[in-house]
C-alpha cells in the first residue's frame, strides 16, 4: 500500500503514525501492548486494499446466465494450499517469495451484498530504476563515468500480487483487478489479465469471458464534461501535427481551467485528440480528504485510428473500495451514456 494511502487510513483509524511506513512500524511496535487491537483494526483495511489498491481495471458487461455460472464456478472452486493461503490475509514475508507461483492462485472467495469476489496471489518482478551518484563509485571508475550525463541502476524486485475477480450482485458485471503498482509497464498488466482469463477457463471448463469494455470513448467524454472531477493530466495531438503532454503541479487545479492549456485550445482550427487523461475526485475520508485518481492512456498512433480501443483503467489512492466504486461508476455513467447515444443514432437512422 503506498504510504500516501496508508497515512490516510492510518489517521482514520486514529492509529500511530510516523514519517514513511519504517518510522510508523517502529512508533507501533514501541507501544506493543496495543499490538492485537491495531492488527484487528487494519485487517478490514487490508483486505479492502486487495480488492481496490491500485488495480489495472477491465470491465466485462456479461449475460445474467453467464455471470451466475462463473460466479457458481468460482463459489465451488477448490482452494489449493499454498503459502500465499497460509499467510492469507497476510502477505508471504519477502525474503520467503523465491520458487513461488508466478500464475494466479485462489486463496480466497467471498460471496456477499457486493457480489462474488475470488482473490488470486502470485509473484512478479517489478524492474525499479534509480538515480546513481557518482560519488557511490570507487574513484578509479571516474574516467569510465565521466562521459554518461546520468547514471541511473535498475533493480529487480520481487513482490507478492494480489489480483480479484469481483463479479456484481446481479452478475451482468464482471471487473478483473490487476495489481499494478507504479513502474510495472501496461504490457505487463495484459499477461497477467490473459492469466486470470486462463484460471477463470478452467474453473468454468471453457472461456465464458467476453471481451472487456472498450473505454477509449470515455476520455473525451470525461474531459468534456465540466465539472467532473480534476484534471490532472492529459497528452494529446494536435491540428499543428504536435504532441503535447501536460501536468498539473497543484493537484487542487484542473486543466480544464488552466489559461496556458485553454489558450492553446482557443489557437487550434479543431479539437485536440486526446489519448491519455488523469482525473481526480475529492472525496471526505473521516476528517481527512481522499482523491481516488483515473487514468485512461493509449498510444498517441492509437488515437487517429479509425476505431481506437483501449481495455485497460488504472485507478490509484483508494483508501477503501467506497471510493474505488465511486471512480467505477463515473466511469460505467458515461459508458452507458455513450451506448444509450448510439442507439438513439440508430433508431433515427443515422
Amino acid at each position: 500500500m503506498p504510504w500516501n494511502v496508508g497515512q490516510k487510513i492510518l489517521s482514520f483509524l486514529e492509529l500511530p503514525r510516523g514519517q514513511g511506513w519504517d518510522k510508523t512500524v517502529e512508533k507501533i511496535i514501541a507501544e506493543g501492548e496495543n499490538l492485537d487491537e491495531y492488527r484487528n483494526r487494519v485487517l478490514e483495511y487490508l483486505i479492502k486494499h486487495y480488492q481496490c489498491g491500485e488495480k489495472m481495471l477491465r470491465l466485462h458487461s456479461v449475460d445474467r446466465a453467464i455471470g451466475e455460472q462463473i460466479a457458481s464456478a468460482i463459489r465451488d472452486a477448490v482452494i489449493p494450499p499454498s503459502s500465499f493461503l497460509e499467510h492469507y490475509p497476510a502477505l508471504v514475508p519477502s525474503d520467503q517469495l523465491n520458487g513461488l507461483s508466478t500464475t494466479p492462485t485462489l486463496v480466497n472467495v467471498t460471496v456477499g451484498d457486493g457480489g462474488t469476489v475470488a482473490t488470486f496471489a502470485s509473484v512478479r518482478v517489478l524492474s525499479v530504476r534509480e538515480e546513481l551518484e557518482r560519488e557511490d563509485f570507487p574513484e578509479e571508475a571516474a574516467d569510465a563515468l565521466s562521459r554518461f550525463d546520468e547514471l541511473v541502476g535498475i533493480r529487480h524486485v520481487k513482490w507478492q500480487a494480489m489480483d480479484v475477480v469481483k463479479i456484481s450482485p446481479d452478475f451482468t458485471e464482471i471487473d478483473v483487478r490487476v495489481d499494478a503498482p507504479l513502474g510495472m509497464p501496461s504490457t505487463a498488466g495484459d499477461v497477467v489479465h490473459a492469466l486470470i482469463r486462463k484460471e477463470l477457463a478452467l474453473m468454468t471448463v471453457g472461456d465464458l469471458l467476453p471481451q472487456p469494455m472498450n473505454l477509449f470513448p470515455l476520455i473525451d467524454r470525461i474531459y468534456k464534461a465540466e465539472g467532473e472531477g480534476i484534471v490532472v493530466e492529459l497528452a494529446f495531438g494536435t491540428t499543428t501535427a504536435s504532441l503535447k503532454h501536460e501536468k498539473m503541479r497543484r493537484r487542487r487545479t484542473c486543466l480544464r481551467q488552466e489559461a496556458y492549456h485553454r489558450g492553446g485550445k482557443r489557437a487550434l482550427a479543431s479539437d485536440i485528440e486526446i489519448h491519455r487523461l488523469s482525473v481526480l475526485w475529492p472525496l471526505p475520508l473521516g476528517r481527512a480528504l481522499s482523491r481516488p485518481e483515473l487514468t485512461l492512456s493509449a498510444s498517441a498512433r492509437s488515437a487517429g485510428a479509425t476505431h481506437p480501443i483501449l481495455t485497460n483503467a488504472m485507478i490509484r489512492n483508494c483508501a477503501d473500495d467506497t471510493e474505488f466504486e465511486h471512480v467505477r461508476s463515473r466511469m460505467l455513467h458515461f459508458y452507458r451514456l455513450m451506448n444509450e447515444e448510439r442507439n438513439e443514432n440508430i433508431e433515427d437512422g443515422c
